[in-house]
């Protein structure tokens, strides 16, 4: 089942690159819903209580129910979060695109993979468990959406792969990519330090930097 949240928020009536900023001074996130209505709705929310929602869960399967202040008895709108645009240089979160849908239309979604349990080719065989994909594409209903997809590798063997194919999908969960896809293998340690070794000298290699994705456009929301 999908992991759902009220997402409390407010109206936006002032646009543009000033009024965002001001938002975001005062502790506020920028955000636009859109998808199914005619028209997007421009929203804000407070920063904080946001990121605590989505700090330890994979932001894509997550379902919030939007909360507008002063519509009470009105339809919340259900939403899913499409991206979220950080600040490059000091990580602060600058803007957030929701996408409204309904609860009896299938949606197309990224769901996080985990492997269960340890296998038979690491635990006997001196493998490494390979995770050549960390998501796996999917279409259902949004009551239907996963937190993740459970693989467990118990039984794989050093060289044994496990493909989209292989995979038991949750009711109603259907995967939209090749079923050829592999997802997780065994691989010898080995191998990974031939690999290794062959890509970058040692004297050469230095630290992997990881950056947040960002957005030059979010400034001017």
């Amino acid at each position: 089942m999908a992991i759902q949240f009220t997402l409390d928020a407010q109206e936006r009536e002032v646009g543009g690159k000033g009024a965002a900023r001001r938002l975001r001074a005062e502790g506020w996130t920028p955000a636009i819903i859109y998808g199914k209505r005619e028209s997007s709705i421009s929203i804000f929310f407070n920063t904080n209580e946001f990121l605590k929602l989505v700090h330890s869960e994979s932001y894509e399967n997550i379902l919030f129910k939007v909360k507008l202040k002063g519509q009470k008895g009105k339809d919340l709108p259900s939403v899913v979060i499409k991206e979220m645009q950080f600040d490059p240089t000091k990580g602060k979160l600058l803007h957030v695109d929701l996408f409204e849908v309904s609860m009896d239309k299938t949606i197309e979604v990224h769901v996080p993979v985990e492997a269960v349990n340890e296998s038979i080719g690491v635990k006997d065989e001196g493998g490494l468990l390979d995770h050549v994909a960390r998501e796996i594409l999917i279409e259902c209903l949004p009551d239907n959406l996963p937190e993740r997809i459970e693989i467990d590798v118990t039984n794989l063997k050093l060289g044994d792969a496990i493909h989209i194919r292989d995979i038991v999908f949750p009711p109603g969960v259907k995967p939209i990519e090749s079923p050829d896809k592999v997802i997780l293998t065994i691989i010898h340690k080995l191998k990974v330090k031939e690999e290794l070794g062959a890509k970058v000298p040692e004297e050469e290699q230095v630290p992997e930097v990881l950056t947040q994705k960002s957005s030059e456009s979010a400034e001017g929301e």
